[in-house]
């Protein structure tokens, strides 16, 4: 599993095709839509598109959108095959106002192995989840499991003493409400 990491700009000049997935997307979602393709020399492309009435609030970190890959394993479960660091400094978090209609762009890596499968974009941002669209690709089966050295950041065992285990992968994986359960659990810890 490695760390994640992405680029993020505004993209003004959308490619045609991109432009055409959007239309052909039948969304029940409110707010964004993800698309992602393939370049074999940038790695992954994702585009993130306002479809609100409104303009919306991405979070960043450091520049960098809240985003992990997931893989279908060998049981055809989604699964995460890279993992988000918190910053724990303040100054490191911001956000980009996309108005109605606009796309962001960022880019992502593109992974090699011998297990083909499925990838996926996972997008977090105001405590809410998103999905891109899934395209084939190949990785290494050992993406699926966590790097030992994941407790030699500070954030990590911040969390980890926290809330275990369970507090820890919700903010490695992105899950939705995980700021609403560390609020709680600190509150707790607070009270005693």
């Amino acid at each position: 599993m490695s760390k994640a990491r992405n680029s993020l700009q505004i993209e003004l000049d959308v490619p045609f095709d991109v432009m055409e997935s959007f239309d052909s997307i039948e969304s029940n979602k409110e707010d964004f839509e993800v698309l992602i393709s393939k370049d074999s020399i940038k790695g992954i492309e994702i585009y993130i598109k306002n479809i609100s009435n409104d303009s919306i609030e991405l979070q960043t970190q450091r520049g960098s959108l809240f985003l992990i890959q997931e893989a279908k394993n060998e049981l055809g479960d989604w699964k995460p095959i890279e993992y988000w660091l918190y910053s724990d400094s303040g100054s490191a978090y911001s956000h980009i106002i996309l108005e109605k209609g606009e796309i962001v762009k960022s880019i992502s890596n593109s992974y090699e192995g011998e297990f083909e499968t499925e990838i996926r974009i996972k997008l977090y941002t105001s405590d809410k989840v998103y999905y891109s669209n899934s395209i084939n690709s190949f990785i290494k089966p050992g993406q699926f499991l966590l790097p030992d050295q994941i407790m030699k950041y500070r954030m990590s065992n911040i969390l980890y003493d926290l809330g275990g285990e369970d507090l820890l992968h919700k903010y490695l994986f992105l899950k939705a409400n995980h700021r609403k359960h560390y609020i709680k659990l600190e509150e707790e810890e607070n009270k005693n």
